[in-house]
């Protein structure tokens, strides 16, 4: 009964003109009994659904009523005629032979594929069918020669399709919403609006035989699909990516490198737990250490939390960096979650239209990628601030060497700890539709090229096959630090007036650099166009433009003049009044980095029309002009009164332990938002509500699994570098209160 009713179930599909290029051999195939044949000949008879539209449209049907014959793929791929001979076919054809009997592998290899797809016009183009039931397919089937294994193969094909004589001319005003009473197409073809998520490319799950690769599954579909193209006035375009084409039994197996990786993390807890009961037992017993245990107390997890948790107040402006490190790296964790949500998943493409790029209140969301220049920011301000202090007060010669180097040791244990375990270790954690072209990426990228996450190169060399998505910032970050000691050091062997004169210039040819490229290649002035971008490596813009050091230091620069200013300021008796201090707040630090940040919408919205001269100023000054307002509050709070609120506010205590993982989060967060899509097997619903939900949860296991790096592997190496460049200078805490009175 069940296997008749299936058969039914076939031939309806077929007859209603949702495979409207099967033959006759294939009609037979399904339909072998006196039943069957009568009931083909009964729906023969009557008009199709498709037939019906033609007569109420007349000349219209081939253009407006495609959608209601949409070929069915995984009947497609088993009938078409263009496969080659070979496994892939003999394997298709008892696939066929087995579903039309109701054979429970069969069944299941077409249950899991995805069927017909659904809610373009909202932007649902991903459908992923069921990824575990056709990853478990294993069966032999019994023959007269050799026993035939059928395994599943998952695949994800791409089918992208337009008009066929689609007109290139677009109405005077675009708009990201449609007549109702107008053509469907007009919400579907592509505009050049990057406003507009893209209905025009589908990716639709297909379960075949494992025998059968992306190759075969193109030429199989591929000519018939052309065929239905050319009969709705369409043109198509299937292909398949291999990293969304895989078989269970072709996982890789743990290898060597992964079993001496998880060795050596062993072997660090171990070391770890030795040294932590040493240290407890021997706590304050021993005055004269000899270098060894020195060395093993480096890895004493007592003393790695006590340095997290302790709470110390140095400087009333650089006191509130804590909550901008926390603040920002929070914001960036959303937005990445973001931009992997609009990757690898579904979502609701009208409300991510309306909610995210309707109008220049979002620009927020969709330019927040400008945050990391507060960071570049910062770092040029506190680096500085700090090497002029040490050259005021150190007598020694300057080894400009050493200075680097602590730098390097600083970054790059916790960097190749994480690069090695993306390289052998993150793969075999899981499974999914999108794993492989995230973790499959990830692994050969970091095998292949972690000695550029080591030399800090990776966003120069092979910048589309990055090992660690975000890694671009720390080579970006530690090529501005090398650049800005020698700035400084220029700086201080000049006169005060001659010395910011000379930074200014720097600042002005650095800003330069952007406007260059920006008006020479005519690229865009920031990331946009996040609903048409599947993956980042694939961006131009972001591979060959955004993670340029070059195109970062104008924001880098304006903290290292900031940082001079707020030093030199240490000899001034002068402050500024209450109501310029809460003034110039206001102004430099709210109105400022939201006005430079919401101008980004009119080079969004196609319907304002903005010369080349124009994107390219916006291109070399937003960065640094919202650095300038992030690094004004550092400032105003150490020349300014009446801001005491706005200090305690912004210095709680709970904010300097996490602000100290941050660089731990920064570089593991992307692992905990990848294994989340890559593992997940239905299309993520994108809500404002969701992204937060989600985002609060990516936090928590985020900040747990920070702080056991940065016990792991931050702290321990952090102190070794403290033990091999002891005897720097150290500036002693003060209490909090302290800082609150006026600086004279």
């Amino acid at each position: 009964m069940i296997s008749c009713t299936f058969r039914i179930f076939c031939i309806l599909l077929l007859n209603v003109q949702i495979v409207p290029a099967l033959n006759d051999e294939v009609v037979n195939i399904l339909g072998n009994n006196e039943y069957m044949n009568n009931f083909i000949d009964n729906v023969e008879n009557n008009e199709t659904i498709s037939q019906k539209i033609a007569n109420n449209e007349q000349n219209n049907v081939k253009k407006n009523s495609w959608f209601l014959n949409v070929p069915l793929l995984p009947i497609v791929v088993a009938t078409s005629n263009s496969i080659p001979e070979g496994y892939c076919k003999k394997q298709l054809h008892l696939y066929l032979s087995h579903l039309n009997n109701g054979t429970l592998w069969a069944t299941e290899m077409f249950d899991s594929s995805a069927k017909y797809p659904y809610g373009i016009l909202e932007g649902l183009t991903r459908h992923l069918g069921i990824f575990d039931q056709c990853h478990r397919i294993h069966t032999t089937i019994p023959n007269n020669e050799n026993n035939e294994e059928i395994r599943g193969r998952y695949c994800l094909v791409d089918i992208e399709y337009h008009e066929k004589n689609e007109s290139a001319n677009v109405s005077e005003y675009m708009d990201i919403w449609f007549d109702s009473h107008g053509s469907a197409w007009e919400a579907i073809r592509e505009k050049d609006d990057v406003r507009r998520y893209e209905r025009y490319r589908l990716q639709m799950a297909l379960c075949t035989p494992a025998s059968c690769y992306p190759d075969d599954i193109v030429n199989a579909l591929t000519e018939p699909l052309e065929k239905f193209a050319e009969q709705y006035n369409l043109r198509i375009k299937i292909s398949i990516n291999e990293k969304f084409c895989h078989a269970a039994h072709e996982t890789p197996k743990l290898s060597n490198n992964t079993i001496i990786f998880c060795c050596i993390v062993l072997l660090m807890i171990i070391l770890i737990v030795i040294s932590s009961i040493y240290d407890y037992i021997n706590d304050n017993k021993e005055e004269n250490q000899s270098l060894r245990k020195e060395i093993l107390y480096c890895f004493s997890a007592q003393r790695s939390l006590k340095s997290i948790f302790s709470i110390n107040y140095r400087h009333r402006g650089f006191d509130v960096l804590h909550i901008f490190r926390f603040a920002f790296s929070t914001i960036a964790a959303v937005g990445h979650r973001h931009i992997q949500v609009l990757h690898v998943s579904n979502i609701t493409a009208r409300y991510f239209e309306m909610t995210t790029m309707s109008n220049i209140y979002t620009m927020i969301f969709h330019n927040g990628s400008i945050i990391v220049d507060a960071f570049f920011g910062y770092g040029g301000l506190v680096l500085s601030y700090q090497l002029l202090d040490y050259l005021e007060h150190s007598s020694k010669n300057f080894n400009v060497f050493l200075l680097i180097l602590k730098r390097f040791i600083r970054l790059a244990p916790l960097y190749m700890f994480v690069t090695f375990a993306y390289a052998v270790l993150f793969y075999h954690l899981g499974s999914g539709p999108f794993w492989e072209d995230r973790f499959g990426f990830d692994k050969d990228a970091c095998s292949t090229y972690w000695w550029t996450n080591l030399l800090f190169i990776s966003n120069y060399y092979n910048s589309r096959n990055t090992c660690i998505f975000q890694s671009w910032y720390v080579a970006v970050d530690f090529h501005c630090f090398v650049i800005g000691i020698f700035l400084i050091l220029a700086f201080r062997k000049m006169s005060r007036k001659i010395g910011y004169i000379f930074l200014s210039i720097i600042l002005m040819l650095s800003i330069a650099i952007p406007f260059y490229e920006t008006y020479k290649y005519d690229i865009s002035p920031f990331i946009e166009g996040f609903g048409k971008i599947r993956k980042m490596e694939d961006y131009r813009y972001f591979t060959d433009h955004y993670v340029k050091t070059h195109m970062r230091l104008p924001a880098y620069f304006v903290g290292l003049i900031m940082g001079a200013v707020i030093y030199d300021y240490k000899f001034a008796t002068w402050r500024l009044s209450k109501g310029w201090s809460q003034f110039l707040f206001i102004l430099q630090v709210v109105v400022l980095s939201l006005l430079i940040q919401n101008l980004g919408y009119y080079f969004v919205d196609p319907n304002v029309k903005l010369n080349l001269f124009l994107k390219s100023l916006y291109a070399s000054i937003h960065r640094p002009i919202f650095s300038f307002s992030m690094c004004s509050v550092v400032l105003l709070l150490t020349i300014g009164d009446g801001l005491d609120f706005q200090y305690n506010f912004m210095t709680p205590r709970w904010v300097q332990p996490i602000s100290k993982l941050s660089y731990a989060y920064f570089l593991i967060h992307f692992f905990i938002l990848s294994y989340d899509v890559g593992t997940a097997r239905t299309a993520f619903t994108f809500t404002f509500f969701n992204l937060i939900r989600y985002s609060v949860i990516d936090s928590i296991y985020t900040l747990i699994l920070s702080l056991f790096l940065v016990v792991l592997i931050e702290e321990p190496f952090k102190n070794l570098g403290n033990l091999l460049f002891r005897g720097k200078i150290a500036t002693k805490p003060i209490k909090k209160s302290e800082i609150t009175k006026k600086m004279e």
